[in-house]
């Protein structure tokens, strides 16, 4: 890839930047074109100004050798909002091509730096020669010695700790409470050597993960060892070669300042970047990203820190191979490196090369060992295997456990395990990636497990990925990396302590010797045994161990990467209208979800029943293979309706709602049960929440066949079933629950002279409770209403408002207007029969009672009404509800005149915001458009905002808060080739701007996408 042809900030990193996620979010928002009146670049810098609130837009210029910023908002985060969104429009191609001439302020403050720059450098240079420099060099060497003189103190100190530690056993040291373990390497801390003091935390986490690491005690032996070969080194510094010593003071905490790591050797050329792992420092967090060094093949780290909330220089592209300059650290191996050139630029020149992967896992640990070689302190390596499988536990027939360990491996046969803290993240996601078959891997090995950092399917066709593999018997024993001979024996010496066990004899290291004491000895052979171990081990024979079948193969293309939708960990209304919308288009198209995406998508359905069906529908082989061995996906099972007896309470569940979809017949037969047994046995055996569930699913596709299942729902000894039953049947019309509440009130209303006297009910009867009725009635009636109009409330609800006509011979409009008499008097002064009309009407649909309630009732229920109804009877219950005259405040028809809606007051821009609330979508293309005036209305609205009144300011920021959750909402309902009006940002508030600006840009990602995903489909209808 040409590095001229990219933007001029890749998004990764400017996310990478940002100091916290609200960051990102914010900066997302302002990544829109029109909340940018100017935006420009060239090849040094970025600069725009960007509206906020005040009248004044801010002032941001981005420095692109390092992504420095200014901006002058008062923010204190470093970069700011603004800055980010200039970024992230940069890098969608927002900026590209606008540079023009670039402002005098950017240019002043790109000057300034500059300045600075060269003054610090000019003074670097005077100071380096003549009298100061002798000073400076001599109070150097005074503050290294009087270091060095605490450091020795610390080891001292430390060296006696470990002995006490060796006496007692490590044991014993384990149950130490967590001030024992800071207060030593608070101890360290103060003999500034903060390396020796993060051993000691380390040591101290290790010590912590007992009760969930069952290999604590061999880590903890190793940290222990390498703790006392650093000490032991340190003494001994003297008669130590310098590259030796380089690192002990590197792993000791000597830090070289990075002006002498760049005046010092560079490396310019080629660089595959395999990986990054980010983790956490303290209050810090830190970033190991992994280079290789594509003309020598070695491996080098470049590590990056963020502290108080700063944000971390963006990382390179994984995967790709760039040409970067690099200066080497002194001491530790791989070498750490530092970026050579300004802000560590680095041009992408291509993909990276996997080919110089190597095959086995033995070939991958001979590099470690040549590593140790040089820095036997070296924690962490980086490994790259080509045909690697993954296996996980427990692989045969049937999903796997959820616990165990998982194993990568090799073509040769060999495994090595995968970290427990990282099954989570990635075993699922390299079972799903790989489908069985071999993968290319880089990860982490810190001598006992490994931490995966990427993972693509495998270009070479290993052995095992082979047709006609034979079958491998199961093995139950573990498989762990091969042991070293004599370490277990010395691990549990140092658990229990040498005061009751003496230390052991390792075979083949020569006598620690040194001063007598078995604390000495154990120590001496701990820190000889940790580095034999990691230069020597071994992977573990695993070819015995299955691993799963591989997937059958999908002829659906996945989707491509830039209409793929993120699967949030928490959905709510507008994501899951969003996955809803993406689902239904990977269908319709033809293509299935990213393989990778597929654990993400099993929690999805785990948690969402209703995305079930959608999912069912796309998963394809790959995802059905998937789902068959993840223990959460028992919904997605295959399990038909022959199945049905011997199936799992979940497959129960997910084979209802996929049949509710297609043939809810069916669905209601299952449940019914076999002929020759008393009917609903399933039903009524199922538990609780799976009855619950059974009820629930009967919304999809509710028909006649549903009805005697309801019934009998109707006497469940649970209140949750009962509840549901009755929603359920006030959807579903002509059934025996709505005949005996329609002869309930059949004299409920009676018409005298013009008058409509109501009589409700004296009683609650059996039936009246069976159905659901009580004298609580509706909870909006609660208030308004005694127990006997609460009971005629209930009763209205269930019975079809079309009887009404019948029986008093008064229109729908005539019914509401007339006078009310309520027989005999209720206890409260009014009461209104509209609202409770509302719920009747929208379920069965009746446009006479639509149009006739909309101008009674409030504008939620009036845009519930609205949606209830079919085209041309919405667009004129639509125009009804602007132009009612119902309500002296609401008087849509002047308030949407030619004024653009200049002049809403506040109670009226919150009734219009609540009516286009209230309207379910998806809106068709033609009620978009009809709905056009109104939106524009709402976003250009000014709202009052008197300056003293605190009540009204927070009514002012109320408003603001309910229009920008409005458009977010508008965002899933109106048809996106429709769309919303072109309107000019500064004819609207500046607190609307950006919700506004938000809402255009997913109608346009939801016309890229749709596009995108279609257009496969619309091809082939084409071609045949």
């Amino acid at each position: 890839m040409s590095n001229t042809t990219s933007p001029p900030v890749e998004r990764g990193q400017a996310l990478a930047l940002a100091p916290d996620q609200a960051s990102v979010k914010a900066g997302e928002r302002l990544a829109v074109a029109g909340s940018w009146p100017l935006a420009g670049g060239d090849a040094e810098a970025l600069w725009g100004e960007c509206r906020g609130s005040g009248k004044s837009p801010y002032r941001v210029v981005v420095a692109l050798a390092d992504h420095a910023s200014k901006c002058s908002c008062p923010s204190r985060k470093f970069p700011c909002k603004h800055a980010l969104g200039l970024m992230l429009l940069a890098a969608a191609g927002g900026v590209a091509g606008a540079g023009g001439e670039r402002p005098q302020w950017a240019t002043e403050w790109l000057d300034r730096r500059a300045t600075r720059s060269a003054a610090a450098g000019s003074a670097g240079a005077r100071a380096a020669t003549g009298p100061a420099a002798e000073r400076s060099a001599a109070a150097a060497a005074r503050r290294e010695a009087s270091r060095e003189a605490k450091v020795d103190a610390g080891v001292a100190e430390l060296a006696r700790w470990l002995s006490d530690l060796a006496g007692e056993g490590l044991g014993a040291a384990q149950a130490r409470p967590d001030d024992w373990w800071r207060a030593a390497a608070a101890r360290m801390v103060d003999a500034q050597a903060p390396g020796l003091a993060e051993m000691i935390h380390e040591a101290a986490q290790i010590a912590g993960s007992a009760a969930r690491r069952s290999d604590w005690p061999s880590r903890l032996v190793d940290r222990v060892g390498l703790l006392h070969l650093l000490c032991e080194g340190w003494a001994r510094r003297a008669d130590l070669p310098a590259d030796v010593v380089a690192v002990l003071r590197d792993r000791i905490g000597f830090t070289v300042p990075v002006a002498t790591v760049l005046a010092g050797e560079h490396i310019v050329g080629e660089v595959d970047v395999l990986g990054a792992h980010e983790f956490g420092a303290g209050r810090a967090r830190g970033r190991r990203q992994w280079l290789r060094l594509v003309e020598s093949g070695r491996l080098a780290v470049l590590v990056d820190f963020a502290v108080n909330g700063q944000g971390m220089p963006p990382p390179l592209p994984r995967g790709s191979r760039v040409r970067a300059d690099l200066a080497p650290y002194p001491g530790r191996r791989p070498a750490r490196v530092a970026p050579g050139a300004p802000g560590g630029a680095a041009a992408v020149v291509g993909p990276g090369d996997t080919d110089l992967f190597a095959p086995p896992w033995r070939a991958a640990l001979a590099g470690v060992a040549s590593a140790l070689a040089v820095d036997p302190f070296a924690d962490v390596v980086a490994l790259t295997v080509r045909g690697v499988t993954v296996l996980p536990p427990g692989a045969g027939a049937g999903p796997l456990p959820r616990s165990g360990p998982w194993l990568l491996r090799d073509s040769a046969g060999e495994a090595l395990p995968l970290a427990d803290e990282a099954v989570a993240e990635w075993g699922w996601h390299m079972l799903a990636a790989g489908g069985g078959a071999g993968l290319d891997v880089v990860v982490e090995w810190d001598s006992f497990t490994l931490t995966p950092l990427a993972a693509t399917p495998s270009r070479t066709a290993w052995a095992e990925d082979m047709p006609g593999r034979a079958p491998v018997p199961v093995v139950a024993a573990p498989v762990a990396p091969v042991p070293t001979p004599g370490w277990t024996d010395l691990v549990d010496a140092a658990v229990i302590g040498v005061s009751r066990r003496p230390s052991p004899v390792i075979p083949g290291l020569p006598d620690p010797g040194g001063r007598p004491g078995e604390e000495e000895r154990l120590l001496r052979v701990a820190a000889l045994a940790a580095v034999t171990r990691r230069a020597g081990q071994l992977a573990a024979d695993a070819s015995a161990v299955p691993a799963p079948a591989p997937a059958a193969a999908d002829d659906h293309p996945p989707c491509p990467p830039t209409a793929v939708v993120p699967v949030p960990t928490e959905v709510g209304a507008a994501e899951t209208a969003e996955l809803e919308e993406w689902l239904d288009l990977l269908a319709e198209g033809g293509w299935r979800p990213p393989d990778t995406l597929l654990p993400a998508l099993v929690e999805l359905g785990r948690r969402s029943t209703a995305l079930r069906p959608r999912l069912l529908r796309v998963l394809g082989p790959r995802g059905r293979w998937f789902a068959a061995l993840h223990p959460d996906a028992g919904w997605a099972g295959p399990v038909g309706v022959a199945g049905w007896p011997s199936a799992s309470a979940q497959q129960r569940r997910s084979l209802i709602a996929a049949l509710r979809h297609t043939d809810p017949a069916a669905a209601a037969e299952l449940l019914r049960g076999d002929a020759g047994e008393p009917p609903f046995v399933p039903f009524r055996r199922a538990g609780g929440a799976e009855r619950l569930a059974f009820v629930q699913a009967l919304r999809t596709g509710l028909g006649p066949y549903d009805e005697e299942l309801l019934e009998a729902a109707l006497d469940d000894r649970r209140s949750d079933v009962r509840d549901a039953a009755v929603q359920v049947l006030l959807e579903l019309p002509g059934t025996r629950f709505a005949a005996r509440a329609a002869a309930r009130t059949e004299r409920a209303f009676t018409v005298h002279r013009g008058t409509l006297r109501v009589h409700p009910p004296a009683v609650l009867t059996d039936e009246m409770a069976r159905d659901g009725v009580s004298p609580d009635g509706p909870s909006r009636a609660r208030a308004q209403a005694d127990g006997p109009a609460r009971m005629l409330l209930a009763e209205i609800a269930r019975v079809d408002p079309r009887l009404w006509p019948e029986r008093t011979g008064l229109s729908p409009q005539n019914f509401l207007s007339a006078r009310a008499l309520w027989e005999p008097a209720p206890s409260f002064p009014a009461l209104t029969l509209a609202p409770y009309l509302v719920g009747p009407v929208v379920r069965h649909r009746d446009p006479e009672w639509a149009l006739a309630l909309i101008p009674k009732v409030e504008p939620r229920s009036q845009g519930v009404l609205i949606g209830c109804l079919p085209e041309p009877d919405r667009l004129r219950a639509f125009d009804l509800a602007l132009s009612g005259t119902g309500h002296a405040t609401r008087r849509w028809g002047l308030l949407l005149g030619r004024s653009g809606g200049h002049g809403l007051g506040n109670t009226a821009l919150g009734n219009l915001i609540t009516l286009l609330a209230g309207i379910p979508g998806p809106w068709s293309a033609e009620f978009t458009r009809a709905a056009g005036p109104a939106i524009t209305a709402v976003v250009t609205a000014p709202v009052d905002e008197p300056g003293s009144d605190p009540q009204q300011r927070a009514t002012a920021r109320t408003l603001h808060a309910r229009v920008r959750a409005l458009l977010a909402n508008l965002a899933w309902r109106v048809e996106p080739y429709v769309g919303i009006p072109d309107l000019d940002p500064s004819t609207m508030p500046a607190e609307t701007v950006s919700g506004y600006q938000r809402l255009a840009a997913v109608l346009a990602q939801r016309r890229a996408r749709r596009d995108t995903l279609l257009s496969r489909s619309s091809s082939k209808k084409g071609s045949s």
